[in-house]
């Protein structure tokens, strides 16, 4: 819970390298794949990261993208 906790936050941070970014979601993507093993899709925890996940990967698009 800490470790997600802390990618949570790094995922929304504004000084967060590319490098950071996708660090989180790497970490993220992990957590979600093991709490749904262990715990089962259905699962609030397991619904929250999955949220998280999709913020983080959310962000790291956005920053990859270039503007126009």
């Amino acid at each position: 819970a800490k470790q997600q906790m802390i990618m949570t936050q790094l995922s929304k941070d504004d000084g967060a390298t590319l490098d950071d970014l996708r660090l989180a979601v790497t970490m993220l993507e992990e957590i979600e794949r093991t709490s749904r093993r262990v715990r089962g899709s259905a699962h609030p925890e397991t619904n929250q990261t999955g949220l998280h996940l999709r913020d983080a990967q959310a962000a790291l698009c956005a920053r990859e993208t270039p503007s126009t």
